[in-house]
């Protein structure tokens, strides 16, 4: 929220991290009629409905570098030249920013442990993270080495949670998910998981031994 700029006429916010704009933001700044809001992450979707109608009702000029980003079907498009019912959040969630790390099939043993990362981008407070396996939710399960750490929201524009499998047995074979929700719609994202034997590790380590004799 911008306070005490009664007489400020223009504000240039390019450069910074950011998907959408609070309704109510410029409320504190009566006098602007310039505002450049050019941004890699500019989503285009209802919740910028009522930053429209406020432009074209105190007459502000918006930049010509404030383009939509996402959605795909309005990337690359002048803010300013939009329609209100272009506006819609209709469609299938997109993220800017969806990863799990790591983002490949992992073959590991018994015993072994591995922490999955995932990040998602940050739209708005109702985004949250969560985690299944095979389908099931999956949530700090001490006597099974499974951890799930509180979600970390980064510079207001990335949110991660991480998971981690300790001493891993084979109950952690099978796929794992990323689940993204919010008021928008929902994503996921998923890896697999394959547990071996020991007994693979050392029957590999006698096969080679044996080719070099």
């Amino acid at each position: 929220m911008f306070l005490d700029l009664g007489r400020l006429s223009k504000l240039n916010l390019s450069g910074n991290i950011f998907s959408t704009l609070p309704e109510g933001l410029f409320a504190h700044v009566p006098s602007l009629k310039a505002l450049h809001v050019g941004t890699d992450y500019l989503f285009c979707d209802c919740q910028l409905r009522w930053m429209l109608s406020w432009v074209r009702s105190q007459a502000v000029r918006v930049g010509n570098e404030s383009v939509c980003v996402y959605p795909t079907r309005l990337h690359g498009l002048q803010l300013h030249s939009l329609q209100e019912q272009q506006l819609t959040c209709d469609g299938p969630l997109e993220l800017p920013v969806l990863q799990l790390i790591p983002t490949q099939r992992q073959l590991v043993f018994r015993g072994d442990r591995l922490p999955l990362q995932c990040t998602a981008s940050f739209l708005d407070p109702s985004v949250r993270l969560s985690w299944s396996h095979e389908q099931r939710p999956v949530h700090t399960l001490e006597h099974r080495g499974l951890y799930v750490e509180d979600s970390i929201i980064h510079d207001c524009c990335l949110i991660t949670s991480e998971l981690i499998l300790s001493n891993i047995d084979a109950g952690v074979s099978g796929n794992w998910q990323c689940h993204v929700t919010s008021s928008r719609g929902n994503s996921s994202i998923g890896m697999e998981i394959v547990v071996l034997e020991a007994t693979a590790l050392h029957s590999r380590d006698d096969k080679y031994k044996k080719n070099k004799r």
